[in-house]
């Protein structure tokens, strides 16, 4: 956008070298060519800003081969405009004299043109290829047929479009379709791995059979001796019998002797202590009769309680108590679609797609899970319900909308139009991870194993998804707008969640930096520490939960849909250089937090999602903040 000053009365004018500048002066062209610059008036100017550098479009979109097979086409096309007054002439790219904003949208209609015109020729070749054709040498036919046809059109030259180059990224079918071309491969490397197996099995048994007639010449020989040691011992017992038997006849008479003299000291023992006995039982008799029979009772009662089990303590139940979440209260949708609306079906492999792929087939998946003790059963089971979750959503789409699958590891590469409305089947966190390629489309989170998943984001049941749609795109829609944080470091990369960022190093090491707020008179405080946690209200359930939790923390955590954050440094450690001051607060809508990096490498990542995340050497600054971006979940 051109860049322009007011002074009293007058415009001034900067544009980029990257931009066509045509100012008309009361129907006069005045000025023309990139990267210009001059005073004007407002009043009776007309300016037109066309740029003139190289634009990337990409596009994603669904082809149908000659077999009747679904196919997903990634492609992007480069192009520029080469004639800037014939563009002018024939697209809207005025501005506005005293903003320099455009008036109307002319790169998304030259958008709209090259996306169509691309799909066209894109259908008519994969019309006539089979499916096995498109994957093999699809992407090589498909560009140039693009690059044909765009050259070709004739609107382009019109209106001075030059397509620079056509790039197609990926043809891929549906995913079932895919994970059946692939089993034939998978399935002779299997009968490969059996047929090695059988034959290491083969020489194995032939080694075995060696080692056991070595073994049984071993054992007979050893019989052999056994026999001549068994004689031997026979003979030995014998001798040994007799002499035992000898020494017996002694020790039993003088055993016998020995009992004798035992048994008349034992009987003298027991006739005295019979007599002491019934001496004293005599004498308790007669206390006891001496005295009132309120006294015995109360012994009687004494000798009970000796006897009974000790009781040490007794606890009541107490009954938790939660309270009641209350409801955000509705508010209407602020945008609308000449479209129809897309159904965009949001879902992840599940874990029984993940054994296949390895294993090849369901046997031998479940003989796997059988070794380590598991069973495939309950696996199968939760595929089965998720499958029948999103044929239930899927039903659920009014005839008239359109509709798109996309996998959880396709998102990076999917392009969401203003128009969808995005339906998450699955976990809670696959929303966290589909909510940083938004950018305000309502979300519909449908809960495919519930009692398993903890259903805060993902709400509701298949059954509710017909009613959640049509509310979802009329413009009386009830959501909730939860808050997202964002992290823009100094080189303009950019990084959303829904739950929290994380800053720190890649390992276990400490990381070193300047940590303050983000004002020009705010002093940075040097830091050593194994990273920064900066969340959300959605996030207060989880990782930044335990760290408030940890530390008995005074700040209360947000509720997902308040447009504040808090922020804590884990194991903050104090030095003559570092400092544990700033170690826990809160942003508000309008504050940043500011973090300068001192240390080789700092990661910074959201949702737990390592493998996006953006990298920071020496020098480099972050800022930290509620993103202007907010996720509209259904309710």
């Amino acid at each position: 956008m051109a860049d322009i000053t007011k002074r009293f009365g007058w415009r001034h004018l900067r544009s980029a070298p990257t931009a066509h500048i045509r100012h008309h002066d009361r129907g006069r062209l005045t000025h023309d060519g990139p990267g210009l610059s001059f005073w004007y008036r407002s009043l009776h100017a007309a300016l037109s800003e066309v740029p003139v550098s190289d634009r990337e479009l990409a596009m994603a979109f669904h082809a149908r081969t000659s077999d009747f097979q679904d196919v997903t086409v990634q492609a992007t096309v480069t192009y520029r405009i080469s004639d800037p007054a014939e563009a002018a002439t024939r697209l809207d790219f005025s501005v506005d004299p005293d903003t320099g904003a455009w008036r109307g949208a002319p790169l998304e209609q030259i958008a709209t043109l090259l996306t169509e015109t691309a799909q066209q020729h894109t259908l008519d070749v994969l019309a006539r290829t089979p499916l096995a054709g498109a994957l093999v040498d699809g992407v090589a036919t498909v560009r140039e047929r693009v690059a044909e046809g765009l050259a070709a059109e004739p609107r382009l030259p019109a209106t001075g479009i030059d397509v620079v180059a056509v790039r197609v990224v990926a043809i891929r079918p549906e995913a079932e379709v895919e994970r059946a071309l692939r089993t034939p491969a998978r399935e002779q490397i299997q009968q490969e791995a059996d047929r090695a197996t059988y034959e290491r099995r083969a020489v194995a048994i032939e080694r075995e059979r060696t080692i056991a007639e070595n073994e049984l010449a071993s054992q007979i020989e050893l019989a052999r001796r056994e026999e001549q040691l068994v004689e031997q011992r026979g003979t030995n017992t014998r001798r040994e019998a007799e002499e035992n038997a000898a020494a017996d006849g002694v020790r039993a008479e003088a055993e016998a002797a020995r009992k004798v003299r035992l048994a008349r000291a034992e009987a003298e023992a027991a006739r005295e202590v019979g007599a002491a006995r019934a001496e004293s039982q005599a004498a308790w008799l007669r206390v006891h009769g001496e005295v009132n029979a309120s006294t015995l009772h109360a012994l009687a009662a004494t000798r009970l309680a000796e006897n009974l089990p000790r009781i040490n303590s007794l606890t009541l139940p107490r009954s938790p108590h939660r309270p009641a979440r209350q409801a955000r209260p509705a508010r209407p949708g602020d945008t609308r679609v000449s479209l129809a609306p897309r159904a965009v079906l949001v879902h992840r492999t599940t874990e029984y797609e993940e054994l296949l792929a390895r294993h090849g087939t369901h046997g031998q998946a479940a003989f796997f899970l059988s070794t380590r003790g598991r069973s495939i059963e309950e696996v199968a089971r939760r595929h089965g319900r998720t499958q029948q979750a999103l044929a239930d959503v899927a039903a659920a789409v009014p005839l008239h909308w359109r509709q798109s699958r996309v996998e959880r590891a396709d998102l990076d590469r999917f392009l969401f139009a203003p128009e969808d409305v995005v339906v998450v089947v699955g976990q809670d966190g696959l929303v966290a991870n589909v909510a940083k390629y938004l950018s305000g489309q309502p979300v519909v989170g449908i809960d495919t194993d519930p009692g398993r998943n903890p259903g805060v984001l993902v709400r509701h049941r298949p059954g509710d998804a017909a009613a959640l749609l049509r509310a979802a795109s009329s413009p009386g829609g009830t959501t909730d707008d939860l808050t997202m944080v964002e992290a823009v470091a100094d080189d303009t990369q950019r990084l959303l969640a829904l739950n929290e960022i994380y800053l720190g190093p890649p390992g276990h090491q400490t990381a070193r930096y300047r940590l303050g707020p983000d004002a020009p008179d705010s002093p940075a405080e040097p830091q050593a520490s194994s990273g920064v946690l900066v969340g959300t209200g959605t996030g207060s359930t989880g990782w930044l939960r335990s760290l408030w939790q940890e530390r008995g923390s005074a700040l209360s955590l947000p509720r997902p849909t308040d447009p504040r954050l808090v922020w804590f440094v884990r194991e903050a450690w104090p030095s003559p250089t570092t400092g544990t001051s700033l170690v826990a607060g809160e942003l508000g809508r309008e504050q940043r937090l500011r973090l300068t990096v001192e240390s080789d490498r700092v990661v910074v990542f959201g949702d737990g999602m390592e493998s996006d995340a953006i990298e920071l050497t020496w020098s480099q600054t972050v800022r930290l903040g509620v993103a202007a971006t907010s996720l509209r979940l259904a309710v």
